[in-house]
């Protein structure tokens, strides 16, 4: 059985127009030293499971927010991948398991690592989902 990280791995992965600009530079977490750019890594934010009473139906539900990071060598290029990003998961639902259910778009910001010299245009989602 899969885990949500692994499915969203398989659908970013999968979109097509993701694909054409990171192929598959899409890591959990951390990515390796040296990786070519542009790349996404992501994380879990927080995680929380609704009480019965606040949800009707199955209580498995599960709602996780995850940050994605899109880093490239210059702004245009983040931003780009950060937009596929978004019509990747833009209302993304699985079959399961897990069973995603719905996707909420949360923040979107840009950033730039002085150190690096990266830009980083990041975006922060709510993965509704079941296991």
């Amino acid at each position: 059985m899969a885990d949500i990280e692994d499915l969203i791995y398989s659908r970013l992965s999968g979109f097509a127009g993701l694909a054409a600009l990171v192929a598959t530079r899409i890591y959990a977490n951390r990515a390796p030293q040296n990786v070519t750019r542009p790349y996404i890594v992501f994380h879990l934010v927080t995680e929380e499971t609704p009480q019965p009473q606040q949800v009707t139906g199955a209580t498995d539900l599960i709602r996780a927010r995850y940050q994605f990071d899109c880093y490239a060598e210059n702004l245009p290029a983040a931003r780009d991948v950060r937009a596929q990003l978004r019509l990747a998961l833009k209302r993304w639902k699985s079959a399961g398991p897990p069973l995603v259910q719905v996707v909420f778009a949360l923040t979107a910001i840009d950033l730039s690592e002085p150190e690096t010299r990266l830009h980083n245009c990041t975006a922060d989602y709510e993965i509704n989902y079941e296991e």
